[in-house]
């Protein structure tokens, strides 16, 4: 047993700075006589097996376009599907429909948003959706019925590189896919702003009028990219009268974009590696995405527990709950890395904790951020877990089961002053983006449970 016992009448300080740290009790003034004692143990083991993630619900506003087979990974291939979330107030002052000049798809990329050959030239089509998609949607989603290749309203070759581009664009932090669509569909969304301009402020009622577009891959392999934005941009002239002179206006405007309150789809096929199975029938602990892998553990929550009851006549007061997992790549000739994030929750609300968009609470789900520093992954606020089952006393198969999952985490950052900053998570989700895979190795993860007790002394 590895355990610490630090007496308070020695190591008042030690124990001051210990209950200043992150997700650790206040002692109390209940705790105040004779000896008080802080226990930490770390001797815990955690089991788990390796399963199918299986079909997922993207709910994000991020598409992943492209095709790719790497070594040791697989082969991975997504288009997508998206309704658009329209302004509720469009230019009309010098503007008519036949001023409608043109309009076009812009997909932004992040400079860290493929995995692949930037240089790689593939081809996308673009066609307009003939019915609203259904809700929910899976990435196993098929666009057959919701499309017809008659509907093909515009094709492009493109790559994720900057060569051939100004100065001013290569030094951006982003790069942008733009197709020019028929300017028919600008005019006629126009048009429909102009006869009905209260389907604007409700989304399912512009759907039935613009179900959206399909963007599929024509041709070529190699490249995957995160979208994080998509939008219709709108380019029109006004001719207006500027100091008695009559004057044309050029203009641009992002009337219609993708955004998480309206339906969009990544439409994954992901066909693994031999070497996955392989690993997977080795016992190893593996998660993979999108829709890969994930891990199943039995936490030790019972043997917690016992540790804590082993004085149950003595004041008790829970201090912290960690649970580290060391973690490291795969091999893999795409540069593939483990996730950025993983979501720690009970078996038995995982569905719900998706469908339901809903956040950690610290009791039932977790997350935590790789560090490329320590290969590992933190989940350091589950004390209001074992509190719970403290009290709860009589665990069932439920109360300890959990899921690891790759997830993607969206936060906001509030300025409360000039000195200091708030980060709040907005979003978890499950993860669609840029294939990702790692180890966990569980024969080296740490549980590290710590609560104070006063034993009295007569």
């Amino acid at each position: 047993m590895k355990h610490t016992k630090i007496s308070i009448i020695a190591f008042f300080a030690a124990l001051v700075a210990f209950v200043a740290c992150d997700d650790v009790s206040p002692l109390g003034d209940s705790l105040v006589n004779d000896q008080i004692q802080i226990v930490m143990d770390s001797s815990f083991t955690v089991s788990g097996t390796t399963v199918d993630i299986g079909n997922v619900s993207s709910m994000t506003a991020t598409q992943l376009l492209g095709s790719i087979d790497a070594k040791n990974f697989g082969s991975l291939k997504s288009d997508f599907v998206a309704q658009f979330m329209p302004a509720q107030t469009i230019e009309t002052e010098g503007v008519t429909t036949e001023t409608i000049d043109s309009i076009k798809l812009v997909m932004t990329i992040p400079l860290d948003g493929f995995i692949g050959d930037s240089i790689t030239p593939m081809g996308l089509n673009v066609y307009t959706l003939s019915k609203p998609l259904p809700s929910p949607i899976y990435s196993d989603f098929d666009p057959d019925g919701y499309y017809s290749e008659a509907n093909l309203i515009a094709s492009k070759v493109y790559n994720a590189t900057a060569l051939s581009r100004s100065d001013s664009i290569a030094k951006l932090l982003y790069r942008t896919v733009d197709v020019m669509l028929p300017t028919e569909i600008g005019r006629k969304l126009y048009q429909k702003y102009i006869d009905s301009p209260e389907i604007f402020t409700n989304p399912d009622e512009f759907v039935k009028f613009f179900p959206g577009l399909y963007v599929a891959n024509s041709y070529g392999n190699g490249r995957i990219m995160k979208v994080e934005e998509t939008k219709l941009q709108m380019f029109y002239h006004k001719n207006v009268t500027i100091d008695e002179k009559d004057t044309t206006i050029y203009a641009n405007a992002n009337y219609f974009a993708v955004t998480p309150e309206v339906v969009s789809n990544n439409n994954i096929r992901l066909s693994l590696d031999d070497n996955i199975a392989e690993l997977q029938a080795k016992g190893k602990m593996l998660v993979v995405a999108p829709i890969g892998k994930e891990v199943i553990i039995k936490f030790p929550t019972a043997e917690i527990i016992a540790k804590y009851n082993e004085s149950p006549n003595s004041l008790r007061v829970v201090n912290s709950l960690t649970f580290s997992i060391p973690a490291r790549s795969i091999e893999n000739d795409y540069n593939i890395a483990p996730p950025a994030y993983l979501l720690l929750v009970l078996k038995s609300k995982k569905d719900e904790f998706f469908s339901s968009r809903s956040i950690n609470d610290d009791k039932t789900s977790f997350y935590a951020s790789y560090n490329p520093s320590t290969h590992s992954y933190t989940f350091s606020s589950m004390r209001q877990y074992i509190l719970d089952m403290i009290d709860k006393g009589n665990l069932s198969a439920e109360d300890v089961e959990f899921v690891i999952t790759p997830v993607s985490v969206t936060t906001e950052t509030s300025q409360s002053s000039y000195s200091s900053s708030t980060t709040y998570t907005t979003a978890i989700c499950p993860y669609v983006e840029q294939p990702a895979m790692a180890i966990l190795d569980l024969d080296k993860a740490k549980i590290r449970f710590s609560f104070t007790k006063q034993s009295s002394v007569f």
